[in-house]
């Protein structure tokens, strides 16, 4: 009699484990169907008109990504030793969040906060720029290659934008790679975003010039090649 109650007793036990078990997954089964997620992707990668610094994501290491919702405290998110893994969906509750990366490119340290809403059941698209903990400047590297025998002066001016206040002016030397010719310029400057202009100019005056908008992001390079005509008379 007494083997038969211990033997009910197990059967009981293992009965009210099963139904106990059954329902914690059915819960967590429930959380995740109230979800929405992120994608993350950084401004560097796309290609642009303006000149601004890009990157190579298989360089990126030591990532971090946290998060704070709308009320509560700041959690990590996810852990990665390299950005392979970076590119996976990450489910978040519902509601305003603030999404925030940390990690090593170029043997630096960068990061960046984004605000985005999450919506149940769709995908949110978070767009980080890599800024330097320690650094407030970047480089800017340009060369701009044409083919002209008439040519003998290069002149550049780099202006802040939109204000167009002049920043920098240099005469540039010319030279020469067998029949091509070209002119680079650097520089090291704050981050922000300016205006460049590279005038060509021979004895009778401007032939042409090359210009465009330039984004400088602290710790990166922002680089640039292009061919440009040169006209055989000035403008």
């Amino acid at each position: 009699m007494k083997k038969k109650i211990n033997r009910l007793f197990l059967l009981l036990i293992f009965s009210l484990s099963f139904i106990i078990l059954s329902s914690c997954n059915f819960q967590e089964t429930e959380n995740h169907t109230g979800l929405g997620y992120i994608r993350i992707s950084f401004d560097e990668e796309e290609k642009s008109r303006t000149i601004k610094p890009r990157i190579d994501t298989s360089e990126i290491t030591n990532i971090r990504l946290y998060g704070t919702k709308s009320g509560n405290l700041k959690m990590l998110l996810g852990e990665w030793e390299n950005s392979s893994g970076m590119y996976s969906n990450i489910s978040l509750v519902p509601g305003d969040w603030e999404i925030s990366i940390e990690l090593t490119y170029n043997h630096q340290r960068y990061q960046d906060t984004k605000t985005v809403r999450i919506t149940e059941g769709e995908y949110s698209s978070v767009k980080f720029s890599l800024n330097s903990v320690y650094n407030t400047n970047g480089n800017l590297e340009v060369k701009i290659k044409f083919y002209s025998s008439v040519v003998n002066n290069a002149t550049v001016k780099l202006y802040s934008y939109p204000s167009m206040e002049v920043k920098h002016t240099q005469n540039l030397e010319i030279y020469n790679d067998d029949s091509e010719k070209y002119v680079q310029y650097f520089n090291y400057i704050d981050a922000g975003t300016y205006y460049l202009e590279i005038k060509f100019s021979s004895e009778d005056g401007v032939l042409n010039t090359y210009s465009d908008i330039v984004r400088i992001q602290s710790g990166l390079t922002s680089k640039e090649e292009k061919y440009i005509s040169i006209n055989s008379v000035p403008l």
